[in-house]
C-alpha cells in the first residue's frame, strides 16, 4: 500500500513542495485566500492595444508610413526633400563665386539718353576689368526697345556666355516710359529662358528725372555682377 505523501527520508517537506495543483500550474506566490494573485477582469478582452500596437508604431509595414516617420524626425522648418546641405531635392548647391576668366560677356546699350547710358557702360566695363572678365563686344542700338533683339542674336552665338542690357528710361510728357518698361524686361526674361544664358538688367526707369537717372549709373556695374553670378550658378546645377 502506498504511503501518504509526507516525510521522505525522515525529513519534513519544505513549504511549497509536494503535488502541484491539477492542471500543472502553481498558484503565484503571494496569492490570497482564493489563490489568485491577480483576479481576471470581467468583460470582453480589448484588442488593438499592447505590444502589437507598439510594434506597429515602431516598425510600420507601409512604406509611406515609414517615410512619414523619417520626415517627422527632421528639425522644424527643414525641407524634407532637401539634401545634406539644405538644398532642394538633394542637389548639391554651388555658391556663385566672384569672377571667372572663362566667361565671355557682351554689352548691349541704348543710344537714347546717351549721356547717362555712356556712364553706365563705363561702369560696366570697369567692373568687368576688375573681375578679370573678357567683354567681347559692346553693341549700341537706337533705343531701349531695340535691346532685346540684339541681345537674343548675340546669345544665340556659341562664343557668348552672358549679356548685359544697359539703358535709361526717363519720364517724358506721356506714359511712354511705363509702356516701354512693361515690355522690355519681359522680353529679356523670355530670351534668358530660350537660350539658357543669363542677362544682367542694367536698364533704369520708368518715372525717372534726369537727376535720378544720373544717380543710378552704378546699375551698369551691378548688371555685370548679376550676369556673372547667374552664369556661375547655372554651371553648377
Amino acid at each position: 500500500m502506498r504511503s501518504r505523501v509526507g516525510a521522505r527520508d525522515g525529513r519534513t517537506p519544505a513549504r511549497g513542495q509536494g503535488l502541484r495543483p491539477r492542471g500543472g500550474l502553481r498558484p503565484p506566490s503571494g496569492a490570497g485566500p482564493d489563490r489568485q494573485a491577480h483576479p481576471r477582469r470581467h468583460g470582453a478582452r480589448r484588442r488593438g492595444r499592447g505590444r502589437g500596437r507598439a510594434r506597429r508604431a515602431v516598425r510600420p509595414t507601409d512604406s509611406r508610413a515609414r517615410g512619414e516617420r523619417v520626415r517627422s524626425s527632421l528639425p522644424a522648418g527643414r525641407d524634407p526633400g532637401a539634401g545634406g546641405d539644405g538644398s532642394a531635392g538633394g542637389i548639391r548647391r554651388r555658391r556663385a563665386t566672384p569672377g571667372d576668366a572663362d566667361v565671355r560677356l557682351v554689352i548691349v546699350a541704348a543710344e537714347f539718353n546717351r549721356e547717362v547710358a555712356d556712364l553706365m557702360v563705363k561702369r560696366a566695363l570697369a567692373r568687368a576689368e576688375e573681375r578679370d572678365i573678357r567683354v567681347t563686344s559692346v553693341v549700341r542700338v537706337p533705343g531701349v526697345f531695340e535691346i532685346p533683339l540684339a541681345v537674343q542674336r548675340l546669345l544665340e552665338r556659341a562664343d557668348v556666355d552672358a549679356a548685359v542690357a544697359i539703358g535709361a528710361v526717363i519720364k517724358g510728357e506721356t506714359l511712354h516710359d511705363e509702356a516701354l518698361m512693361a515690355a522690355v524686361p519681359k522680353a529679356l526674361l523670355d530670351i534668358e529662358r530660350a537660350t539658357h544664358k543669363p542677362i544682367g538688367l542694367g536698364i533704369t526707369g520708368p518715372g525717372m528725372t534726369d537727376e535720378q537717372a544720373m544717380a543710378r549709373v552704378d546699375k551698369g556695374a551691378e548688371a555685370v555682377d548679376v550676369a556673372l553670378a547667374m552664369h556661375e550658378l547655372l554651371r553648377g546645377i
